[in-house]
């Protein structure tokens, strides 16, 4: 699994939040970052319009890398928050919209998209949306549609409480074919459950290298211990931050993942062969639980 990040989403940039002074704060704010949300741009970009996996962007945008920890993780947090809100954001996109049915260009409808999410589903101060929008359109070439950019954040400000009462919250980010099709599958009540599951960001699972230390690892983290020894955090903050990541004492592992190797039961100097072993977690597991371990992936 990749290193999941999931800080507060108000830490995009170090200069998010106002330190003026109280005399004229709005001449002493310091400008909030433009590069990491930038590099959300092109994310979100290859990921809508280039049809390209999101966890494969990721690895292979060169700015995202150089990101310092903090800004990465508000990237992927600002990324993941736009595509998981994505019909949200386009809703209140066509009410704040003269001519709802005009088209927009790709890159300015994604760069309204980012702005949406930081001003309706994050933390990030209205003026830090809609400033760092604005110099992002310009910096892209649409220097034009500064004031459109502009209008329809400030629009979306002033009404997305009485807005977002007009569309039904948990269907409206779901493809119609895919609802119906629970629907058809499960029952309405099922289906509406399954899609407001969906809006929820999914918890981070932790495999702790020796079991025996599993309520450590979550006393330790404020998590708390699963019925195969997991350990489950619900606000894990930046993981490379948390304690026990430096000294391996344990992996980011989906429990649903950890299961097969559980199931196994006492593997200790067993051979095993894990094929399609990236990114490693059973692979780990394996070993910690005393099995040599021929691990084989294509990438």
């Amino acid at each position: 699994m990749s290193d999941i990040s999931a800080p507060s989403p108000s830490q995009g940039s170090n200069q998010d939040s106002s330190q003026g002074s109280n005399k004229n704060p709005s001449k002493d704010r310091p400008e909030p970052s433009l590069h990491p949300r930038r590099t959300a741009l092109i994310i979100l970009g290859s990921v809508l319009n280039a049809r390209q996996p999101f966890d494969t962007v990721l690895e292979i945008n060169p700015d995202f890398k150089k990101l310092e920890p903090r800004d990465r993780g508000f990237v992927r947090m600002l990324v993941t928050t736009a595509l998981r809100r994505l019909g949200e954001c386009d809703a209140l996109l066509r009410k704040a919209q003269d001519r709802p049915d005009s088209p927009l260009q790709p890159v300015l409808k994604n760069i309204l998209r980012i702005g949406i999410a930081q001003i309706v589903f994050m933390d990030t101060p209205d003026h830090a949306a809609v400033d760092t929008s604005v110099r992002l359109t310009e910096k892209q070439g649409l220097g034009k549609f500064k004031g459109l950019v502009n209008g329809i954040l400030r629009n979306i400000i002033r009404h997305q409480d009485a807005w977002s009462q007009t569309y039904n919250r948990e269907q409206v980010n779901i493809p119609h074919w895919l609802y119906d099709q629970w629907t058809q599958d499960y029952g309405e009540d099922t289906a509406h459950d399954i899609a407001k599951a969906v809006l929820n960001e999914a918890p981070l699972d932790l495999s702790v290298k020796n079991s025996d230390r599993a309520q450590h690892c979550a006393d330790t983290l404020g998590g708390e211990v699963l019925w195969n020894q997991s350990v489950r955090l619900n606000a894990s903050g930046q993981v490379s931050n948390l304690e026990g990541y430096q000294d391996g004492s344990w992996w980011v592992q989906d429990v649903s993942a950890s299961l097969p190797v559980h199931i196994l039961g006492d593997v200790h100097s067993q051979e095993a062969i894990d094929l399609c072993a990236a990114p490693g977690g059973k692979t780990s597991q394996l070993a910690a639980k005393g099995a040599y371990v021929k691990a084989l992936d294509r990438s």
